[in-house]
């Protein structure tokens, strides 16, 4: 009974561990997506004001320059007719046809023509696609889209930090808790046991009335009920 409990025990301890673990990771990755996604946003948002305020491109560049930092690996802003780079935070494609550029670039634009706003993983990025129109400054009413490219690197590398944490965490608390009832159990399976031992040594003594006052029905209740019918 108590090799049963206990593999009973661990059973629903892993299981446990297991169902917390994902469901850790996957709030976990919802929370750092959404931040990552907002960093995006913020670039896009930042990138499409200047490309409206700033007459001048070469303050326009140094600006969109300044925005790749940290996991933001690139911004690009690219008109839709004819496709190609207004300006981009790597300078030596800005002014460019697209198809003279990256095709990677040149495919996640002509996405771009059919869709929102997206923010999807690619590979080892996350890239953002914000269609926009410009309606002021030097590229006034020209269809655009701006590309933010993220760094998937980070992502990963917390959120693999965190669950292990989270993980480490969930196994101590159900250790614990597995321990307790573990104890707890033992602890009455060793009253009831001492429980029949006191009557057989009751019955040895020769006390006729001896009897245990049990009625479970499991394993040590039935052998109880046996040596009750016995005196």
């Amino acid at each position: 009974m108590r090799f049963k409990l206990l593999s009973l025990l661990f059973l629903f301890g892993c299981c446990l561990i297991l169902l917390c673990s994902c469901l850790v990771y996957f709030s976990l990755e919802h929370e750092l997506a959404s931040a990552l996604e907002l960093r995006a946003r913020t670039a896009a948002g930042g990138s499409h004001f200047a490309a409206e305020t700033m007459e001048n491109p070469e303050e326009l560049q140094k600006y969109i320059s300044t925005l790749a930092n940290g996991d933001i690996l690139s911004v690009d802003i690219i008109a839709n007719d004819p496709p190609t780079v207004i300006v981009s935070s790597d300078d030596r494609i800005s002014g460019k046809p697209l198809e003279k550029v990256s095709p990677t670039l040149r495919n996640a634009f002509y996405e771009s023509l059919a869709s929102t706003i997206a923010f999807r993983r690619e590979d080892t990025t996350f890239r953002l696609q914000h269609p926009v129109t410009l309606r002021r400054g030097p590229y006034a009413i020209r269809p655009a889209s701006i590309t933010v490219k993220v760094d998937a690197e980070p992502f990963d590398s917390t959120l693999r930090t965190e669950v292990w944490k989270a993980g480490c965490l969930l196994f101590l608390a159900v250790s614990a808790g597995c321990m307790l009832v573990s104890i707890t159990v033992n602890a009455l399976i060793t009253r009831r046991s001492r429980k029949i031992i006191q009557t057989i040594k009751q019955a040895t003594d020769g006390d006729p009335d001896a009897r245990v006052d049990e009625t479970s029905t499991d394993e040590l209740g039935q052998i109880a009920q046996s040596l009750n019918r016995m005196l």
